[in-house]
């Protein structure tokens, strides 16, 4: 176990004693400035554990997946976009779990722990200390040992802020510290300051937008050009890109943490599918542009193309400006077409 990791375990038990969890509501978050400069949007989420769970999004890309799940479960009335949305989640956290949901070497992990600081193991259905991180399109893993060192900084920082924030929350209320229900942009939060030796600063900090999804660079553009002069059509294309929601991991990769959700492009022409698949992370888009370029080579350029997501249509714009390709963005989803995908 090394130093980190250890640490994690004395401020996670540290945490457990402070119920922090339920002195706050889910949607009280606090801002986190870490000792690295960056920011972190801290909350809680007691319905991922049975007694406590601290949850650390990494900038404005990860609070955007927060907000993306609880518009989803709150306003959106579709399975799959739920899924999608789960799928995509960024953070890292400390869920305080039954000893069923840790693995054998957690578990192991634990008691060792405990054994050396002369703390009793863990009882009953909670209380065990679980680090966990999710990426964009991979399935949630626990932290790696002598891994993921930037994950694990933040998530102690985070938990030492906790315990503080605990001893204030003693003395002053939520309404005087700042605390209010929202994640809207512009909505202020508290901002903890971290400072060595768990000398904080306590100030005010305005959510900020959720940052536009990238379009595609990179492409194929010898391939963009020769379908801009290809004279043969073939009409109005409806594109979707979205992870399939069964978990796979390569064949050569023997490691189970490294289980994702293909990403998979989705191309309409008429009532006849055309599919590509990739891993996603970086350049995923990419490929399945360049791929999607291909297909349209083969069977005429499109008259219009329909996408069905912001994703899908951050993918395919830069396409229709190189090559002369109306690109929209549908806004009134098809439910019978989500029935389709989730068939």
């Amino acid at each position: 176990m090394d130093k980190l990791r250890e640490e994690l375990y004395d401020k996670a038990f540290a945490f457990q004693q402070t119920k922090l969890w339920k002195k706050l509501e889910e949607d009280n978050l606090f801002a986190m400035k870490h000792s690295d400069g960056t920011i972190g949007y801290c909350g809680f989420d007691n319905a991922r554990s049975l007694s406590g769970c601290l949850l650390v999004y990494p900038g404005a890309e990860g609070l955007s997946g927060l907000r993306e799940i609880v518009h989803t479960y709150e306003i959106v009335d579709m399975p799959i976009a739920k899924i999608q949305a789960t799928i995509n989640e960024n953070l890292v956290g400390c869920q305080l779990m039954a000893s069923y949901d840790l693995t054998d070497e957690e578990i192991r992990e634990v008691r060792e722990y405990c054994a050396a600081h002369g703390r009793s193991t863990p009882r009953g259905r909670s209380g065990w200390p679980k680090f966990v991180c999710a990426y964009p399109g991979y399935v949630p893993r626990s932290l790696k040992d002598g891994e993921d060192e930037d994950c694990k900084r933040h998530l102690a920082e985070a938990l030492d802020a906790c315990l503080w924030l605990s001893e204030l929350l003693e003395q002053e209320t939520k309404k005087s510290l700042g605390f209010q229900p929202g994640l809207e942009p512009d909505t202020l939060v508290p901002l903890i300051e971290w400072a060595p030796e768990g000398k904080y600063r306590l100030g005010v900090h305005s959510l900020p937008d959720s940052p536009l999804l990238p379009e595609v660079t990179g492409y194929n553009e010898v391939m963009a050009e020769k379908l801009r002069r290809m004279k043969k059509t073939s009409g109005t294309w409806l594109v979707d890109v979205f992870n399939i929601p069964v978990p796979i991991n390569d064949e050569d990769d023997s490691d189970d943490n490294a289980l994702f959700f293909p990403l998979m492009s989705l191309a309409l022409a008429g009532d006849e599918p055309y599919v590509n698949m990739c891993r996603p992370g970086e350049g995923s888009d990419r490929q399945l542009l360049d791929d999607m370029i291909q297909l349209f080579l083969a069977h005429g350029r499109p008259l219009q193309i329909i996408t069905v997501t912001e994703r899908a249509y951050r993918i395919c714009a830069p396409l229709g400006r190189r090559s002369g390709i109306k690109t929209v963005l549908y806004e009134n989803k098809d439910t019978d077409y989500y029935d389709m995908l989730m068939e």
